[in-house]
């Protein structure tokens, strides 16, 4: 897959960036074609003769990090080679994945948590010497693989897998088998030692992962010394891994593709703004009432028009030349919102007239696929830019990063009507994510 990248990648810029990202993704294409073309070439021989076994993976040792292969794609993975079940032996302990992992959509969440489950198991997948599968019903309906084939196969090990148990340190996987980790909640004291009980597991499954994963690569850990050793730095490593793996799919951005266009006018400078209302409003669906009868989406109107679009402006003031044309690109989870703001500002302000929902909202199959695909298209829109006025949404935080211009990403904190009634930042501070722990603790979305 890598080289000669087409479609919606050469269209908008959306391609991997080795000058500013590193070249530590060339040694892991190249381990992840290996490793599935050993898994082809189990399954294959595995057809031929059943009885001899091999249906699974094995346990090889997990280093720390993709470093240099031996073999090739072709020829370094031969389940054929001399001794027949030897042969089978060798290639069986090559086979070694990580599956991202979602049966639930509501476990899962909405766009922001789904890009970053990704990114996050695929950091596991890189310091385990793992080739990464994503396991989304949605996901292949917005995104296509670039440099690696991160799709579900036969060839893969199947789940679910079994859950070692958290309580008894001695309970590790076996050579070939597959085991599960559920990050919905929680975070291990030791991720290390834990993923280290299921380094022999052919497939690790890592499910409903909303970004929580991240929080294991906290700062000092050994993780993160061998993310750093391996050349991904803050913070750029998000955006780096997500134009490495995924690709927005050409249909998809027909829906933004007048608005994209306008932001790539020459001399043009222009700042993303992004604002959704707070759960309790999303998920009883009472966000576009704002003529009194809905208290908390009128108070999310006022906050944006005197916070979030007054940093707005307060970043143009700063930023940008008085004399270059400003666009701001507008983008809300409440229709209403979106048109006062368009009403106050006119013609600067580019919106779409997408009225997203909340994946975990839609119920019709169709429709689910609809929503998913219009929000990927708002948040691909929202990655345009060249400053950002965001808030504490996983959804408007990972577009941001995936800029790679971190140090434009202004951020205000999110409001939780409930519980924080009247609780609005004032802030208007640069946000600069210091350890890729923070990016789970603070750009989750959860």
């Amino acid at each position: 897959m890598e080289g000669g990248l087409g479609g919606a990648e050469d269209a908008w810029g959306w391609a991997y960036r080795p000058e500013v990202c590193g070249a530590w993704h060339t040694n892991y294409t190249h381990l992840h074609r290996i490793i599935r073309s050993a898994a082809r070439q189990l399954m294959q021989a595995h057809l031929a003769n059943p009885a001899a076994g091999g249906g699974g993976g094995g346990g090889a040792d997990g280093g720390g990090g993709a470093g240099e292969v031996q073999g090739d794609e072709e020829g370094g993975a031969d389940g054929r080679g001399s001794g027949g079940g030897e042969g089978v032996e060798r290639t069986a302990a090559m086979v070694r994945f990580a599956t991202y992992s979602c049966d639930s959509l509501a476990r899962c969440g909405g766009v922001g948590d789904v890009v970053l489950g990704v990114f996050s198991t695929f950091l596991v997948a890189l310091l385990q010497d793992r080739a990464l599968v994503l396991q989304h019903p949605l996901l292949h309906h917005a995104f296509e693989p670039v440099h690696v084939d991160w799709t579900m196969a036969d060839d893969v090990p199947a789940g679910p897998g079994r859950e070692l148990d958290p309580h008894n340190d001695t309970d590790e996987a076996q050579p070939g088998e597959v085991t599960a980790i559920n990050l919905q909640d929680t975070v291990p004291a030791s991720p290390e030692a834990l993923f280290a009980r299921h380094e022999a597991a052919a497939n690790i499954f890592v499910r409903w992962n909303r970004g929580v994963a991240t929080r294991i690569f906290r700062e000092g850990g050994e993780w993160s010394r061998l993310l750093h050793s391996l050349g991904l730095r803050l913070p750029v490593t998000f955006g780096c891994v997500i134009r490495f793996l995924l690709r927005p799919k050409a249909d998809v951005l027909k829906a933004v593709e007048r608005q994209m266009r306008e932001l790539e006018r020459p001399g043009v400078s222009s700042i993303c703004i992004h604002t959704r209302t707070p759960d309790e409003m999303t998920w009883t669906n009472r966000g576009e009432v704002l003529n009194g009868e809905n208290d908390a989406a009128a108070e999310l109107l006022g906050w944006a028009r005197s916070k979030l679009l007054a940093c707005a402006q307060k970043v143009e003031d700063f930023w940008i030349p008085s004399d270059v044309p400003v666009r701001w690109v507008f983008l809300s989870n409440s229709r209403d919102i979106k048109d006062a703001v368009i009403s106050e500002y006119g013609d600067k302000v580019l919106t779409t007239g997408i009225t997203p929902l909340h994946t975990a909202m839609v119920r019709a199959a169709a429709a689910r696929v609809a929503s998913w695909q219009t929000s990927v298209a708002e948040w691909v829109l929202l990655t345009r830019c060249s400053l950002f006025v965001v808030t504490e949404s996983g959804f408007s935080k990972t577009a941001a990063l995936f800029s790679l211009r971190p140090l434009a990403v202004y951020l205000l904190a999110r409001h939780h009507y409930r519980s924080q009634r009247n609780a609005w930042t004032d802030s208007c501070d640069p946000e600069r994510p210091a350890s890729f722990a923070l990016l789970g603790e603070r750009w989750s979305g959860i």
